[in-house]
C-alpha cells in the first residue's frame, strides 16, 4: 500500500538549499554569490561530508509539505507528537466520517474469522456513529464511538532536519513497532529520496539511540499487562512548578532590561501588556490529565509548544470511557452509546485472548476510551492555550481541561494569570466575528472578562 504519502509542495532543490547553509558559516561571499558559483558536484561533496560529521543544523533550510491520506488515528497520533512541524488534520467536528473507513493491520487481515470479527464490529460502531447522529448527538460527540482505526487525512509541513527524525521514528525507532507506521515512515521516504537524494542519505548518523524506553521500563519493574488507577471525572492536578514563580519573572525581567534586581509586581503588568511576554517563558508548570477522552488527548497534543509524556499504545490499557452530557440526555442514544463501547471492549479481550499484541488491539481502541498524560508547559503558551482552548466554541472536553488548568495556575500565579482566557477576555474583543456564541452576546464582553477575572479567586474564599 504505498500511495498514502504524497509530496505536495518542497523547497526548490533541498540539497542545494542546504549546501548554500553550509558554505555560508565559512565563506565571505554571500548566500546569493554562493548559490551561483557552486556546482552540482560541489553541493553534493560538501553536503555529503557536512551531514557525516553530524552538523545537521543546515536541514533545517528546505522544506516539505506532505499528505498523509487514509491513515488512521493510531498513525495521527504518533505524527502530532513531533513538535516541530505544522499540522491540518481532517476536523471530526465539523465533517462526517460515517463513510471514512478504517484501516486494517495485517495480523488481522490474514486470519480470515477475526477479519470478519473486526469487520462486523467496525461496522457496527460506523452504524451507532450515523444512528447518535441521526438522534441528534454532535459530531464532536459521536467521533467518541468509532474506533482508532478510522481512517484521516493530514496536511504536514516540516523541514528536513525534522523530516528525517520522523521517517527515522517511524521506521526505525519506537514506531517501528507499528505495522503502518513503520509502513509509512519507509514510503515517506521513498518519497523525499528522490527530491533530496544527499541530505536523506545519512540517518543513522542523524539519530541515534534505543527505542524500547516502555518495554524496558516495564520489565525493571515487573510491570506486564498495564492497569492503571480508575479514572473518573476528569481530574487536571498539578504537580510540579517553578518556585516563587512570580518573584523570578520580575528578577529576571528587571535583571535584563534594567540592569537591578527588583521585587517590583508592576514589571508583571508590563510584561503582559506586550506582545512579546518571553519573560514568561521563563516559569514552568506541570500536569497530570487524568480521564480525559483520547480524542481530546491528540486534540491537546497538537499545541507544539509544550513537553507531553503519553502512553504508548502499548501502555493505554482498559480505563473506561467518556460518556458526553448530550449522550446522557437521550435514553436511546445512551443505550447505543454504552453498547458500542461495551462491545469494544469485549472485541478487545477476544483479541488479546487470540495472542494479538497490545499494539494491534489499539486500533479497536474507541475514541472516547480515557487515557491519562502529563505536561510540562510554560507560562507563555499557556496563555495561548487558554486563549484558544477555554473559549466557548472550543470542544467541551478540552475547554473543560483548560478551566481546571486555569484555575490552578490563578491559585499560585494570580498577577501572572489574571488577563488570561479566551480570546474576547486577553485582547477585548472577540475574533470569531459571526461565529460569537450566542451566550456570549448575551452576557457581553466585559461579563465574560469579570467572570474570568474572579475564577480562582473566589474558589478560594469559598474554601476558606
Amino acid at each position: 500500500m504505498m500511495d498514502r504519502v504524497k509530496v505536495l509542495f518542497h523547497s526548490p532543490n533541498p540539497d542545494r538549499v542546504a549546501a548554500v547553509g553550509a558554505y555560508t558559516s565559512f565563506y565571505r561571499i554571500g548566500p546569493s554569490k554562493i548559490n551561483e558559483i557552486k556546482s552540482e558536484e560541489a553541493v553534493k561533496k560538501t553536503l555529503d561530508k557536512v551531514i557525516g560529521y553530524g552538523h545537521v543544523s543546515v536541514m533545517d533550510h528546505p522544506t516539505f509539505t506532505l499528505a498523509f491520506e487514509g491513515v488512521s488515528r493510531i498513525f495521527e497520533w504518533f505524527l502530532v507528537e513531533h513538535r516541530l512541524a505544522g499540522f491540518t488534520v481532517r476536523s471530526e467536528r465539523y465533517v462526517d466520517f460515517s463513510s471514512s473507513g478504517y484501516y486494517l493491520p495485517s495480523d488481522i487481515e490474514k486470519q480470515e474469522e477475526l477479519k470478519k470479527l473486526v469487520e462486523s464490529h467496525y461496522e457496527k460502531l460506523f452504524s451507532a456513529y450515523k444512528l447518535l447522529l441521526d438522534l441528534g448527538v454532535p459530531r464532536e460527540d459521536a467521533r467518541f464511538v468509532l474506533p482508532m482505526a478510522v481512517k484521516t487525512n493530514i496536511l504536514c509541513t516540516m523541514n528536513a532536519r525534522e523530516l528525517s527524525h520522523f521517517i527515522y521514528a517511524a521506521s526505525k525507532g519506537r514506531g517501528s513497532f507499528v505495522e503502518e507506521i513503520k509502513s509509512l515512515g519507509e514510503e515517506t521516504f521513498e518519497k523525499v529520496r528522490v527530491i533530496a537524494p544527499v541530505l536523506f542519505s545519512k540517518l543513522k548518523w542523524i539519530e541515534r539511540g534505543k527505542n524500547e524506553k516502555a518495554m524496558e521500563i516495564k520489565k525493571l519493574l515487573g510491570v506486564g499487562r498495564v492497569k492503571r488507577k480508575p479514572m473518573d471525572e476528569v481530574e487536571v492536578l498539578l504537580l510540579d512548578h517553578t518556585l516563587e514563580l512570580e518573584e523570578k519573572v520580575v528578577k529576571y525581567a528587571s535583571l535584563i532590561h534594567a540592569g537591578v534586581d527588583s521585587e517590583n509586581k508592576e514589571i508583571i503588568d508590563i510584561i503582559l501588556n506586550n506582545r512579546r511576554p518571553r519573560e514568561l517563558e521563563q516559569v514552568y508548570f506541570t500536569f497530570l490529565v487524568r480521564g480525559v477522552s483520547i480524542a481530546t488527548l491528540i486534540q491537546f497534543l497538537r499545541h507544539r509548544m509544550q513537553s507531553p509524556l503519553v502512553p504508548f499504545l502499548d501502555s493505554v490499557g482498559e480505563n473506561g470511557y467518556v460518556v458526553p452530557e448530550s449522550v446522557m440526555s437521550s435514553e436511546k442514544a445512551l443505550e447505543i452509546f454504552v453498547d458500542a463501547m461495551e462491545s469494544s471492549k469485549e472485541l478487545r479481550e477476544n483479541l488479546r485472548n487470540e495472542g494479538l499484541s497490545e499494539v494491534i488491539v489499539s486500533y479497536s481502541l474507541n475514541q472516547g476510551n480515557k487515557i491519562e498524560f502529563i505536561s510540562t508547559i510554560d507560562g507563555r503558551e499557556l496563555y495561548h492555550i487558554f486563549r484558544l482552548r477555554t473559549c466557548q466554541r472550543a470542544q467541551w472536553e478540552v475547554r473543560k481541561v483548560a478551566l481546571e488548568m486555569l484555575k490552578l495556575v490563578k491559585k499560585i500565579a494570580p498577577n501572572i494569570f489574571k488577563k488570561a482566557g479566551p480570546s474576547c477576555v486577553q485582547w477585548g474583543y472577540c475574533p470569531e466575528g459571526e461565529l460569537m456564541p450566542e451566550e456570549c452576546r448575551k452576557v457581553g464582553i466585559k461579563k465574560i472578562q469579570e467572570r474570568f477575572m474572579k475564577m480562582g479567586v473566589e474558589e478560594d474564599e469559598e474554601e476558606s
